[in-house]
């Protein structure tokens, strides 16, 4: 029996049917899915087969919950039926960026992944960042990061959120489990020419061999393998027939034209918010310094972070460990201690003072002598009369 939410769709979802004007109208959202965050570069990327060498510290920030950018690889196309209407051919690989919340368990969506198709074409568009990996030794003043692929205004995205079934082998133990994810695919991609493609196969595949499928990461398994395909039993639930040990995603069918369309697709008409990481310029700071900062919208919004680039320091670490050096006034002492001691310093004085005082006014000191009713009446205008003669001296 599947461990997804009943209802939820699984898988990647390729379309069938074309996406005319007014089913795209009817699934557009007027903004951006997320804010993502893209780290600099010194050097140019590499390849480890098919996994592209990027930096963790490229991230996404969606609905206040911060995701690292966990692998990035090129594989074969996993989503049809997105075509524009200015592309003739299909798209014959995609780069996919998974980007994880550092938790299987209490945050949903647990990891968003980026599609970006990769089309063959005369032209380029957005292809800065892949052609200095397949030319690293050309010469160039600057190294082009993922923010060149993602910078296009034209970055428009459909996004959808899908459900993949995690179950044990037949052989195995472990208890069944679900990812939740979300899926942004940037229809307009990556645009490069037909040698420019040939160049790019042979560096993923140099033995010629067919492109590789989009795996989850192998720490998301967690021992288990993800459900492909699935058949209905006579209860009317879904049973798993199809296991990958290796992560791959099952592809089903979505049919434009149907209401399910229009329940699960979005088409999100601005790009992604793009922060850049502040670079070398920004070094690492303690609290006991004092520097002036720009304002950084994506890092004061995922919690309480200190260093621009790296998104593991945080502020709180930084106190812990300048905690040992701190000056305190009541460090290493009893603070009941300190607070009795005063109280008795103070005790002490007034002791004193009293003592003091009554030592130099002691003769002066007498009981009052009873007056009569008519010696008071003289006394109190007496009195007056010294009052308003003395006026009004301030006591100093």
């Amino acid at each position: 029996m599947s461990t997804c939410p009943v209802g939820s769709i699984t898988g990647f979802q390729s379309l069938v049917g074309p996406v005319t004007v007014t089913r795209l109208e009817a699934i557009t959202v007027k903004g951006s899915p997320l804010a993502i965050n893209f780290a600099p570069r010194t050097t140019p990327p590499t390849l480890m087969s098919n996994i592209l060498n990027e930096d963790a510290a490229n991230s996404v920030l969606y609905k206040g919950t911060h995701y690292s950018l966990m692998n990035a690889q090129f594989v074969s196309p996993s989503h049809n039926g997105y075509l524009q209407s200015y592309q003739p051919t299909p798209p014959f690989m995609e780069l996919i960026l998974t980007f994880f919340s550092g938790q299987v368990i209490g945050t949903y969506p647990n990891i968003i992944l980026f599609i970006v198709p990769i089309f063959t074409n005369n032209w380029n568009q957005n292809a800065t960042y892949l052609q200095q990996l397949l030319n690293p030794d050309v010469a160039s003043t600057t190294v082009a990061t993922l923010q060149d692929v993602f910078s296009s205004v034209e970055m428009k995205s459909y996004g959808y959120k899908t459900c993949i079934d995690m179950y044990p082998q037949a052989e195995q133990e472990g208890t069944p489990a679900s990812l939740n994810v979300f899926v942004l695919y940037f229809s307009n991609g990556i645009v490069i020419t037909q040698q420019e493609s040939t160049s790019l196969k042979t560096l993923v595949t140099p033995t010629n061999s067919f492109l590789p499928v989009y795996r989850l990461p192998h720490h998301l398994l967690n021992g288990l393998s993800t459900v492909q395909n699935y058949q209905m039993d006579s209860s009317g639930d879904f049973e798993p027939i199809v296991l990958s040990s290796k992560g791959e995603i099952g592809i089903q069918a979505l049919v434009v034209s149907s209401e399910e369309f229009t329940n699960v697709m979005q088409y999100y008409s601005k790009p992604p918010s793009v922060t850049s990481s502040a670079g070398p310029s920004c070094p690492a700071y303690t609290t006991s310094q004092y520097q002036c900062l720009p304002f950084n919208k994506f890092y004061d919004l995922s919690a309480n972070l200190a260093d621009p680039n790296n998104p593991q320091v945080i502020l709180s670490s930084l106190l812990n460990k300048q905690q040992p050096n701190s000056i305190s006034l009541f460090a290493g002492t009893n603070l009941w201690s300190i607070v009795f001691d005063v109280f008795m310093g103070i005790f002490a004085v007034i002791v004193v003072g009293v003592i003091l005082y009554v030592f130099i006014k002691g003769d002066a000191i007498t009981d009052p002598p009873d007056i009569d009713a008519t010696g008071a009446a003289g006394a109190a205008g007496a009195g007056a009369a010294g009052a308003g003669a003395g006026g009004g001296t301030p006591v100093t």
